[in-house]
């Protein structure tokens, strides 16, 4: 009799223990527990910061709770990545940018974007250099007759400013990057006159194209744009390579040490936002569909940029 009492003493014991663990495993799992944080790195108003905002309502319907955007813009998006790094890596903070990677290449920087728990991919966009109408610039020949262009760009960390660096060590002509804090300061810019060249993404650009305030000068796409039937390609011009280097990709990550399943769920909940067919049809409406990448495959993609720049390293360095 004793010992039948102590079988079932120790088995509901075991089953008590394992309830407990239970618990505290659904527990441990509840996300989120409170508004997420989602930073941009750059000021109101351009295309990564619309996008970010637009995602943002959809994402929070399919990751059940509170998507709060905040911008955080300066010293070449350090100011934003910093302030990710200095939160609770508890999925709570995330963060989009089109690629970091300037000062890890070349600066030592104190962080691994290979590390961080990337989420995925919002967009891949065309880049469009342009110039302003009092320029006087028709074309590459005209950048090349400078001794030195002056470049507007956003900080010099992002990785389209370094396609855009690189893109004009290849095709022949000298700059001086101006940086400003955002697509759209650098586009007034130009307008100002205050710059002479830049490139930017196609749906930022598209509506100053079309008001009149800038001039379009070529684009990166292997064929040219149904909106830009007149404006030629880098392939045209004798440059392809380009094409590859000025790869523009919105991506989104968080925190570096993410516990695993609170990742996955940001990333799942994140793939239903882009396969939402009212985000599709609204993000469509600013001249690209969506170009979703998995997690995985944007990890994949952060990695490969870090490859391609580094041949470029000292060119690069010049501008620091």
């Amino acid at each position: 009799m004793n010992i039948a009492r102590n079988v079932i003493r120790a088995a509901l014991a075991a089953v008590c223990m394992l309830a407990v663990a239970g618990s505290a495993s659904a527990e441990e799992t509840k996300f989120p527990t409170r508004e997420v944080r989602f930073i941009v790195p750059v000021s109101p108003g351009g295309g990564m910061d619309t996008a970010a905002r637009m995602l943002s309502k959809y994402w929070e319907k399919y990751l059940g709770g509170t998507i709060v955007v905040q911008n955080i813009p300066g010293a070449e998006y350090n100011n934003a990545i910093y302030a990710l790094l200095r939160s609770k890596p508890d999925g709570h903070t995330v963060i989009t940018f089109p690629g970091v990677i300037a000062n890890q290449i070349l600066a030592g920087a104190d962080y691994d974007l290979t590390k961080f728990g990337w989420i995925g991919r919002i967009a891949e966009s065309v880049q469009i250099a342009f110039t302003s109408k009092q320029s006087g610039i028709k074309g590459l020949a005209d950048l090349k007759k400078k001794q030195v262009v002056k470049a507007a760009v956003t900080g010099l960390s992002s990785s389209q400013t370094i396609g855009q660096l690189i893109s004009a060590k290849v095709m022949g002509f000298n700059v001086r990057p101006i940086t400003h804090k955002g697509s759209t300061p650098m586009i007034l810019s130009i307008i100002r006159g205050d710059s002479e060249w830049s490139t930017n993404a196609d749906t930022s650009t598209f509506p100053y194209i079309e008001s009149g305030d800038v001039v379009p000068l070529w684009v990166t796409s292997e064929k040219r744009l149904k909106q830009l039937p007149d404006t030629p390609t880098v392939h045209e011009l004798g440059y392809p390579e380009v094409t590859k280097i000025t790869g523009f990709h919105r991506i989104v990550g968080t925190n570096p040490g993410t516990p695993p399943e609170v990742l996955k769920k940001l990333r799942d909940s994140f793939k239903k936002a882009m396969e939402d067919p009212g985000f599709v049809k609204e993000y469509s409406k600013l001249g690209n569909p969506p170009a979703y990448l998995s997690g995985e495959e944007t990890t994949t993609l952060v990695k490969e940029q870090l490859e391609l720049f580094r041949p470029h390293v000292d060119y690069l360095k010049s501008f620091r």
